[in-house]
C-alpha cells in the first residue's frame, strides 16, 4: 500500500514539474513577440510605443501626443503578467520628470492599454487595483514597422 502511494506522489509530482516548464515556456515566448513597435492615431492624437525584450523585462519607450494637450515622452520599465504587460512609463513633460504605472493587454499585433482609478505611492502615479482594469476602451496600438535610431532603439519613425 505504501508502494503504490509512493509511485502515485511521484507520478503526480512528474506531472506537475513538466505542465509548469510548459507554461513558463509560453510565457517566455509571449514576452518575445511583444517586442517592436507601436502606434495609435486617431483624432489629430498620436501614441507611439518601441518595445525589447531583455532578459526577462521588456523595455522601451512610449510618447503621448494628444490633441490640445502636453506632449509627454519617456522610458518604459516592466514586465509580463500572463497577457497583460505591466510597467512603469518615466515621463518628461514640459521639463519635469513624473512617473506613472502603465498597463496593456497583449492581443495579436495590438496593445489595449489599461484604464482605472490611480492613486501617488512613493511619487509615482500607481493603479488602485490592477484587476479591475478596463482595456480597449481607448488607446489601442497597433504594431508596424520600426527602425533602430541612432541610439540603438527602436523607433516607428
Amino acid at each position: 500500500m505504501k508502494q503504490l502511494l509512493l509511485v502515485t506522489l511521484i507520478a503526480v509530482f512528474g506531472v506537475s514539474c513538466r505542465t509548469r516548464s510548459h507554461q513558463e515556456t509560453a510565457t517566455n515566448a509571449a514576452d518575445t513577440s511583444v517586442a517592436g513597435c507601436y502606434a495609435f492615431d486617431q483624432n489629430n492624437s498620436q501614441v507611439t510605443a518601441s518595445l525589447e525584450v531583455v532578459q526577462d523585462s521588456v523595455k522601451g519607450r512610449l510618447h503621448y501626443d494628444f490633441y490640445e494637450k502636453d506632449d509627454n515622452a519617456g522610458q518604459f520599465a516592466g514586465t509580463m503578467h500572463g497577457d497583460t504587460l505591466f510597467g512603469v512609463c518615466t515621463f518628461y513633460s514640459e521639463g519635469q520628470q513624473s512617473k506613472r504605472e502603465v498597463a496593456f493587454l497583449v492581443k495579436e499585433d495590438q496593445l489595449l492599454e489599461g484604464y482605472g482609478d490611480t492613486r501617488f505611492d512613493h511619487n509615482i502615479q500607481r493603479f488602485e487595483a490592477t484587476d479591475q482594469l478596463n482595456f480597449g476602451q481607448g488607446v489601442v496600438l497597433t504594431k508596424t514597422e520600426c527602425n533602430k535610431d541612432s541610439t540603438g532603439y527602436l523607433t516607428d519613425h
